[in-house]
């Protein structure tokens, strides 16, 4: 599937948050991002 960029502003505090989870587990910002994003969405078709 091809990818495209997303450019989104968010405060110091979720950004340390998910830079921190990310060096626990040796994965990108962006695999958490994406995967957020994907329960989002799934929550918010269910409901609407």
């Amino acid at each position: 599937m091809a990818k495209t960029q997303l450019n989104v502003r968010i405060d110091e505090e979720l950004d340390s948050r998910l830079a921190a989870l990310a060096k626990r587990t040796g994965s990108a910002k962006s695999f958490y991002t994406v995967e957020a994003i994907k329960q989002f969405l799934e929550e918010q078709e269910d409901y609407f």
